[in-house]
């Protein structure tokens, strides 16, 4: 399966890389694959890495469409009801387990999303139409990429085709 946490020195590269990009997830990704969670604390980066599930694929689709990534961001209020904090961090809690077991009904369930989607969208609604359809479909499940428009779609092997 995936390695262990690790911490990345201030002088690695993938710091370097963080500080120019600004978003730890998308350079550690990048850099070593797979599917990562990172968090940072005092300059240094802590980052797990996980194996991609066994079985799924992904299908990135990409409208045409733009919304700055400012306008996402106000779109997200200063607070936020504890219940949608707590499902979001449920949700979190079973894609990541679900991506390491290759648990398919776990990853479809992690793909939840209470607090970006909802106040979202109305910046990009036909994208959340294809995250509402994407099961009826043939899909695991899809959520919303990064800030917004793109819709990122989980898909066993064996229905990628039927999806796409």
């Amino acid at each position: 399966m995936g390695r262990r946490p690790f911490r990345v020195d201030l002088l690695h590269p993938v710091q370097l890389a963080d500080e120019l990009e600004g978003h730890p997830d998308n350079v550690t990704a990048a850099v070593y694959g797979g599917f990562v969670i990172c968090s940072r604390e005092d300059g240094a980066l802590t980052v797990a890495r996980f194996d991609p599930p066994e079985g799924v694929e992904a299908v990135l689709v990409v409208p045409n469409d733009q919304v700055a990534t400012e306008d996402a961001r106000r779109a997200l209020p200063e607070e936020l009801p504890l219940d949608d904090a707590v499902a979001n961090v449920a949700a979190a809690s079973l894609l990541v387990l679900g991506i390491q077991r290759s648990d398919l009904t776990l990853i479809a369930r992690g793909l939840a999303d209470r607090i970006h989607q909802p106040r979202r969208a109305h910046l990009y609604p036909r994208s959340m139409e294809l995250v509402a359809e994407a099961e009826r479909l043939g899909a695991i499940g899809a959520t919303i990429s990064g800030a917004g428009l793109a819709v990122l779609v989980r898909a066993s092997l064996q229905n990628t085709g039927k999806v796409m």
